[in-house]
């Protein structure tokens, strides 16, 4: 008797626990957002986050691809969150698939060129007869229909590091680094003082917690820690840690 007792409590503590995990996913593979040793601001978000949810839910981090994402996401019973992602992203711009943080950063994508040939971006047209170097599965607003438009030409890689190696040797003429990271890159050799970054950015967003429909009490919680986080010291701090301003 004492046996089955024992293995009750022991099946109801572990649905206690499961019930209290949450994956919150992350495709980011790039600094700042994962870095080469297992840390970096995504890691950073989750403690932060669990630190003001106080463990309810308890919030673990799942680092994927892209392409493991969406189909987790197009799985029905989806009951996880993503993080640092964009409504219009994903197809949900009216946020009718998902529930939505508020933002929990404002980003941009710099556009980065040549010291010698200098770019400054005033639109897909400051591109023209030019080569683009942009980051598998991405979008970048106005420059994909240029490349449609066959006004300039893109190349894609895997990562933000090879873009810019590319354009260090002359084999691109610019790429993008979203404003979040590009602080992170530019400050360490060897790339410090090798491009120019265009004063006008390509781009403008936010940065967003993406909820599945089951969460909306938790939807709530985020959106009071979203709303303090740019004026929170302790964020703002770790947000320095990666030469990000806010």
């Amino acid at each position: 008797m004492n046996v089955w007792c024992a293995l009750l409590i022991y099946c109801l503590l572990s649905s206690c626990v499961s019930a209290q995990t949450l994956r919150l996913y992350d495709y980011h593979q790039h600094p700042p957002f994962n870095t080469d040793d297992n840390t970096g601001l995504s890691h950073d978000l989750v403690a932060y986050l669990n630190e003001k949810l106080q463990g309810e839910p308890r919030l673990e981090l799942w680092l994927v691809n892209r392409a493991r994402l969406a189909q987790e996401m197009a799985d029905p019973v989806f009951n996880g969150m993503v993080a640092w992602v964009n409504p219009a992203w994903v197809g949900d711009p009216a946020g009718e698939r998902f529930l939505w943080s508020r933002p929990i950063m404002h980003d941009t994508n710099e556009l980065l060129s040549g010291l010698a040939t200098p770019i400054t971006y005033h639109g897909p047209e400051s591109l023209k007869g030019k080569s683009f170097g942009g980051i598998e599965g991405y979008r970048y607003q106005g420059i994909d229909e240029a490349v449609a438009q066959g006004t300039l030409v893109r190349h894609d890689a895997k990562k933000v590091k090879t873009n810019l190696n590319l354009l260090m040797r002359g084999r691109i003429d610019a790429t993008s680094v979203n404003g979040s990271a590009l602080g992170f890159f530019i400050s360490s050799a060897p790339y410090q003082g090798a491009f120019f970054v265009s004063p006008l950015p390509q781009s403008r967003f936010t940065r967003h917690l993406l909820l599945a429909k089951s969460h909306a009490t938790l939807q709530a919680r985020l959106n009071i820690i979203a709303d303090r986080m740019e004026s929170d010291p302790v964020w703002q701090a770790i947000l320095a840690k990666y030469h990000i301003t806010p």
